[in-house]
C-alpha cells in the first residue's frame, strides 16, 4: 500500500516538470550525482525502456577540455573533478542546437591520454527526450536552466568509491593506487564543494540508485506520457497494429510525428533490466 502511495505522490510531483500536454518539443532531463552513484545505470535503463530512437544522450564526460599544450605529467595532474576542467559552454551550445532541431557532433574524450580524439566525433540527432548526464551538470546555472527536469542520484560515499575503483580499473586502464590518490586529493573535496551542494537544485532525488525501482518506474511512466502526447509510433499504427500488440512487441517503437493522440504502451517491468545493469562483474 505504501508503495502505491509513494508512486502516486511521485507521479503528481513530476507532472510539475514533465508536460502532460501536447507541445511537440523535446524534453531535457539532467541526471546528476557523485562519481559512481549509478547515473549511468539509470541512463541505460531509460534508454533501454524508451528505445535509443527516442532518447539522445549528452554525457558531460565527453566535454573535458582538450589540452595538447600540456605535457603528459601536467595532464595527469589536472583536477578533473573541478567545473573548470569541463567545456560546459560547448555542451550548452550543442544542447541549444538539438532543441532547434539540428544535429551536432560531440567530442570523444580519451581518459587514458587525457585528450580528445581529434579524428573522431559522435553524431547526435534531435530526439523527443534529451538526457544530459554528469557529476557537475547541476552546478552550472546556464545548463541547469535548460533542463525541464533535474534528477540527482544520491548514494553513500563508500558504495560510490567501490564503483569508481571498478570502473576506472576496467574501463579506463588506471591503477588502484592512482584511483585512491585521486579520490583523496580531488574527488572527495570537489564532491563536497560542488556536487553535493548542487543537489539543492534537483527537482527529484533518487536514493539508492538503480535499487530504487519504484522511483525509476514513476520517472519512466512520466516520460512515456510525454512520448504518447507528442510523438507517434508511425509504422506500427499505420500497419493496423494495436497498443496491446505493441506492448509485447520486441521491435522498439519509433516516435516521429508530433502532436499525436495515440497511446503507446512500452514494457513496464524494470526489474530484469535493473538486475542486469547492476550485476557485478564476474570474478
Amino acid at each position: 500500500m505504501w508503495l502505491e502511495g509513494y508512486k502516486a505522490g511521485c507521479t503528481q510531483f513530476l507532472q510539475n516538470y514533465i508536460p502532460d500536454h501536447k507541445d511537440g518539443k523535446s524534453l531535457v532531463i539532467g541526471v546528476a550525482g557523485g562519481s559512481g552513484s549509478g547515473k549511468t545505470t539509470i541512463k541505460d535503463v531509460i534508454v533501454e525502456q524508451l528505445s535509443p530512437k527516442n532518447v539522445a544522450v549528452l554525457p558531460h564526460d565527453n566535454y573535458y577540455r582538450h589540452r595538447p599544450d600540456l605535457s603528459d605529467e601536467e595532464r595527469d595532474n589536472i583536477n578533473f573533478d573541478h567545473p573548470d576542467s569541463l567545456e560546459t559552454e560547448l555542451l550548452c551550445t550543442h544542447l541549444q542546437a538539438l532543441l532547434r532541431g539540428e544535429e551536432v557532433n560531440i567530442p570523444v574524450y580519451n581518459f587514458t591520454t587525457h585528450l580528445r580524439q581529434t579524428d573522431r566525433t559522435i553524431r547526435i540527432r534531435p530526439k523527443p527526450i534529451i538526457l544530459v548526464e554528469g557529476i557537475l551538470i547541476l552546478h552550472d546555472p546556464v545548463l541547469r536552466s535548460m533542463m525541464n527536469l533535474r534528477v540527482f542520484v544520491d548514494v553513500e560515499a563508500d558504495r560510490r568509491l567501490i564503483r569508481r575503483i571498478d570502473r576506472d580499473m576496467v574501463e579506463r586502464g588506471r591503477s588502484f593506487t592512482s584511483i585512491v590518490h585521486q579520490y583523496l586529493t580531488t574527488v572527495k573535496p570537489m564532491h563536497d564543494a560542488f556536487v553535493e551542494t548542487s543537489k539543492q537544485h534537483a527537482n527529484l532525488i533518487i536514493p539508492f540508485s538503480g535499487r530504487n525501482v519504484a522511483a525509476i518506474q514513476v520517472l519512466l511512466e512520466s516520460l512515456r506520457t510525454h512520448l504518447r502526447n507528442n510523438y507517434v509510433y508511425s509504422n506500427f499504427h499505420r500497419s493496423g497494429g494495436s497498443d496491446s500488440d505493441l506492448a509485447g512487441s520486441t521491435t522498439p517503437p519509433v516516435y516521429q510525428e508530433p502532436r499525436s493522440p495515440h497511446a503507446i504502451e512500452l514494457p513496464g517491468d524494470l526489474r530484469p533490466a535493473l538486475r542486469a545493469a547492476t550485476k557485478p562483474p564476474a570474478s
